[in-house]
């Protein structure tokens, strides 16, 4: 069963079953968050690239179900060994270089490697600090612990030997769900969002382009840095007013008053933010002479732009996963690996290409500098890593085998 068929179950009426891999959620994902990217090597024959893919979905499935390799009896006295799954979710995606591996492959239109600078606001971190996000492949594991997730990655990787057509790229780590609720730029984290009921509709790629993706979805990916010591420069009211709501309240701005005086939208209720109502999780947007308050991120990349359904909705289902790492140069790195899910990968690069979207503006804010308003911030996110995968609809023996 699939994780948005086990969400509905029992909470919604009937639907067709979902063809979704699980780790595309309808509501919380799990805490631990890897990303694993493996390359074919070069001169696989493709029916041997296909089988060992299979091999690692079905030692991935088995650790769902909480059975190691290693740990599997082989003597008659030996007693049934059961590890700790912790909600462990594994999701395959196929990416831009596997297609160009495999030229008889259909492959789908818009999974393209990202090219040298895809968005015009959105810049990569210097060369020697990026780090791979593309490759033929990306396993994404999520789960409860970070066992899990590190049990299934050295999984992986152990069945990675010189004779495997199978290598290790690299992978991305992350955690979600920070006990007090905030992202790293202090504010309340996963407010703006696809309503639960719609997700299905906006995340399932449907039309036949190629035919077996259909039920399927398609993945971004952008492990983002940011520079908290900028962000943390600015005046809570330059921040507040760049993200679009009250920094200790999470509610939505309804104002900002001359000359920088943020004003929270009246009968937004001070509780956590999965006490308040869809109005203030999701704010229409704001009057149009509200023009700085149109410029902050939460109505930049508002859902509530888009109307379901409409092929230029731009609408995505976001899950965020945080980091923090060492870099060889001693900095201290923290960010956010982004990932969407979305029915084509239009409604990603539009939202980030697309002025009065993120097109000209980095993250949020007046895109230029003008009286009255405060100054833009340039590059307080930049690009690590990145990619577009198509993420096939589940099957056997693994998602994506009827496209081999």
């Amino acid at each position: 069963m699939s994780t948005i068929e086990s969400v509905i179950a029992g909470t919604e009426p009937p639907t067709a079953p979902s063809r979704l891999q699980s780790g595309i959620y309808v509501k919380k994902p799990g805490r631990c968050y890897r990303l694993v990217l493996l390359d074919v090597r070069a001169g696989t024959p493709r029916d041997k690239a296909a089988s060992a893919i299979e091999r690692m979905w079905a030692t991935l499935l088995e650790l769902r179900r909480g059975i190691v390799h290693e740990l599997k009896p082989s003597r008659p006295t030996d007693p049934s060994m059961k590890a700790e799954v912790a909600q462990l979710t594994c999701l395959l995606g196929l990416g831009a270089s596997l297609f160009d591996k495999y030229p008889a492959m259909k492959r789908p239109p818009q999974v393209q490697a990202l090219g040298p600078q895809p968005f015009p606001s959105l810049r990569w971190v210097p060369e020697d600090e990026r780090r791979p996000g593309e490759a033929d492949l990306a396993v994404q594991l999520i789960a409860e612990t970070d066992l899990a997730v590190d049990r299934a990655l050295v999984e992986l990787c152990m069945l990675m030997d010189v004779s495997s057509p199978l290598e290790l790229v690299t992978f991305h780590g992350g955690f979600n769900r920070r006990d007090d609720g905030r992202s790293w730029l202090g504010f309340h984290d996963g407010l703006n969002n696809i309503e639960p009921a719609q997700r299905a509709a906006v995340v399932t790629a449907v039309g036949g382009n190629p035919p077996w993706m259909n039920g399927g979805s398609y993945m971004g990916m952008l492990r983002l840095d940011l520079d908290l010591r900028t962000w943390r420069g600015l005046s809570r009211e330059h921040q507040e007013t760049i993200i679009g709501r009250d920094k200790l309240s999470g509610c939505p701005l309804e104002r900002i008053d001359p000359p920088l005086n943020p004003v929270v939208a009246s009968g937004c209720p001070v509780l956590g933010p999965g006490s308040r109502p869809a109005q203030f999780l999701n704010p229409s947007a704001p009057r149009a002479q509200q023009t700085l308050l149109r410029e902050s991120h939460i109505h930049r990349a508002n859902p509530n732009r888009g109307e379901p359904g409409r092929r230029d909705s731009n609408r995505i289902l976001r899950q965020g996963y945080e980091f923090v790492e060492m870099l060889e140069s001693g900095r201290l790195r923290l960010g956010l690996n982004f990932v969407s899910f979305q029915s084509d990968l239009s409604s990603l690069t539009n939202i980030l290409v697309t002025p009065g979207w993120l097109g000209n503006a980095n993250f949020g804010g007046p895109a230029d500098a003008r009286p009255g308003a405060p100054a833009p911030v340039r590059d307080l996110v930049r690009v690590i890593a990145g990619g577009y995968y198509a993420v096939p609809p589940d099957a056997m023996p693994f998602p994506g085998a009827n496209a081999f």
